[in-house]
């Protein structure tokens, strides 16, 4: 069992970013659902800030190659990648992204969409939530 993956019956799940400036896939958005908003939150015990980003792609991540620096994707090859979202985070930073609208679009979607994240420093946490 993933330790780093948490799921209930609710739709909520949770996911820790286990090594920094590696992309992973934090979870994937099945066809028919309605992402309702991912929290991010950034904590590291010596005060440590990190660089998240957030993305998504038609593509599986066994398709695409990535290119980080710091947090940051600088380079995809394999498909197509967008970003949702960049910025540095202090430690003990959360975020809510449906409270900046972002989410309006993922209803109901007609095919899985995935979504990757990133970070510079270890610490980074999201809990998605879908309908």
């Amino acid at each position: 069992k993933d330790i780093t993956t948490i799921k209930n019956v609710n739709n909520i799940s949770g996911r820790t970013l286990v090594t920094a400036n590696t992309v992973e896939n934090i979870f994937t958005l099945d066809t028919g659902s309605t992402l309702k908003d991912i929290i991010i939150n950034h904590y590291h015990g010596s005060g440590t800030s990190s660089v998240i980003s957030l993305h998504w792609s038609f593509k599986s991540i066994k398709d695409l190659t990535f290119t980080v620096s710091t947090g940051v994707i600088t380079a995809v090859t394999g498909g197509n990648l967008f970003r949702l979202f960049t910025d540095t985070f202090t430690s003990t930073t959360t975020l809510s992204l449906a409270s900046n609208g972002l989410f309006n679009t993922f209803e109901n979607v007609n095919k899985p969409i995935y979504f990757y994240a990133v970070c510079s420093v270890l610490g980074s946490t999201f809990t998605i939530v879908k309908k």
